[in-house]
């Protein structure tokens, strides 16, 4: 394929794997806008660093009212809340703070020092709680990976399935010599089942994170309280492995 770089140089290649992210360029190109295959879960997500401003030590801690959640750990916050993000904003930072701003303020709790620290973080990442949905994860020699073929915001497994999808499509790309066709067919079959089961992950984690009604706050708390139980921790701390050990690797030449 040749390739026009924003450089201007044109390069000639064998194969692209677009592996950039929820909102990849490369699949815009090949597939079309976005809108197609992106669906969002009605969440939104803010994540950023920060000076371990509540003096946290090795643990976190999670403040929630109906449809907003706090996490704060020694050196990052997550936010999670419920609605809509204006999708023209998203990459200006500073509509981002605002919006952010204007759903958390007087929310009680230390959301005004988080606000104060987002408001300083020089890596603040905010998008919707999205999954990826696309027919086929290869369209003649452009190759899907990562959050671009079969990506959840949060709560799908993310990095552990865009290593192992690196590692598959390496894989077959080598067993198939110089049948790229075969290779790509392969390295389908092989993710889309894993993938598939572990985007479910990102499709129930805003409700959970943020439940929007304080019946489902305190529902959520309790299942919690109960499966950390000394009776349950067990069986809790398998359901949280089984996504990311349900997967066996091939073996590859």
């Amino acid at each position: 394929m040749r390739v026009s770089l924003s450089s201007g140089v044109t390069e000639t290649y064998d194969l692209i794997v677009g592996a950039d992210g929820l909102h990849s360029g490369i699949r815009a190109i090949a597939l079309g806008d976005e809108a197609k295959c992106l669906k969002h879960h009605g969440y939104n997500l803010a994540s950023c660093s920060h000076q371990n401003i509540l003096g946290m030590n090795g643990k976190a801690v999670m403040y929630t009212v109906p449809g907003h959640s706090l996490m704060v750990s020694a050196g990052r916050a997550l936010l999670i809340c419920a609605g809509s993000l204006p999708r023209r904003d998203r990459t200006n930072p500073a509509a981002m703070r605002q919006f952010i701003g204007d759903a958390y303020r007087g929310l009680g709790w230390r959301t005004e020092a988080v606000l104060a620290a987002l408001e300083d973080a020089t890596d603040l990442y905010v998008d919707q709680i999205a999954t990826v949905a696309v027919d086929r994860y290869a369209i003649g020699r452009v190759a899907l990976l990562g959050n671009a073929a079969w990506g959840g915001t949060l709560g799908g497994q993310g990095t552990t399935l865009a290593i192992i999808g690196t590692y598959v499509l390496a894989g077959e790309l080598v067993n198939a010599r110089d049948d790229m066709t075969v290779a790509l067919q392969r390295y389908e079959a092989v993710m889309r089942p894993y993938a598939t089961r572990c985007q479910k992950g990102a499709k129930r984690v805003g409700a959970f994170f943020a439940p929007r009604t304080r019946f489902g706050l305190a529902c959520r708390d309790r299942f919690y309280r109960a499966m950390v139980s000394r009776l349950l921790i067990g069986r809790f701390e398998r359901m949280v492995k089984s996504s990311a050990t349900a997967f066996q690797l091939p073996a590859y030449n």
